[in-house]
């Protein structure tokens, strides 16, 4: 065999390897969509949120005796309970609560069933924010990459789209795109922050503030 032809098979191998990869990433996806798993929130959250509660009553154990321990021990359990609840609910359409989500909406973050859900362009939308999305024209805000080496690297993309919904209802959604270093032998992924064409300044420059 000339060694023209071996290159042209570790070409053809190298990219029957990438699709394979590719349609086992896709197959993974839609599992975990339909089961109710797939957000866009940040799925660290209730964690960290567990872990900074418990954290802080730690250091008030120090000053405040044995008696902080049970308190510790009552909140943090009960913290647990809510989160789980929470959790469980992502599982159950919203409008359905008896019927299980198969997507979660990019821009509220409220899970559907299959009746609600409405998808497009990859991403899945109530009936509502689906309307909204296509009435308006979109740009990026941020991209941020990770990897499995920095996974949280793209938080302050998760928060500041958490803060604005929380305050005033401000749409936006997060869009995750998948690359496969060759070099390095992992998956790293690109968050963006999509947010509405109008009110791309006003919220660049505040989250250009947050950054610093």
């Amino acid at each position: 065999m000339s060694q023209e032809w071996i290159i042209y098979l570790v070409i053809a191998l190298i990219f029957l390897i990438l699709l394979l990869v590719g349609v086992v990433l896709m197959l993974g996806y839609k599992i975990l969509k339909s089961q109710g798993a797939v957000t866009f929130s940040n799925p660290n959250e209730h964690r960290n949120r567990l872990k900074e509660l418990s954290g802080v009553h730690k250091d008030e154990n120090v000053t405040q005796g044995d008696n902080s321990k049970e308190k510790v021990q009552v909140v943090v359990e009960e913290t647990s309970f809510s989160v789980q609840n929470e959790l469980t609910n992502k599982h159950f359409c919203k409008n359905h609560p008896s019927d299980h989500a198969a997507g979660v909406c990019a821009i509220c973050q409220n899970s559907y069933c299959e009746e609600c859900i409405k998808e497009h362009e990859g991403h899945s939308f109530c009936e509502a924010h689906f309307r909204l999305y296509l009435s308006h024209q979109w740009n990026e805000l941020d991209t941020i990459r990770t990897t499995p080496d920095i996974p949280e690297s793209a938080l302050p993309l998760y928060d500041f789209k958490k803060t604005l919904w929380e305050e005033k209802e401000i749409p936006t959604l997060l869009s995750t795109h998948y690359k496969i270093n060759i070099e390095g032998d992992f998956i790293e992924s690109y968050v963006k922050l999509i947010v509405r064409r109008e009110e791309w300044t006003q919220l660049k420059d505040r989250y250009e503030k947050l950054k610093q």
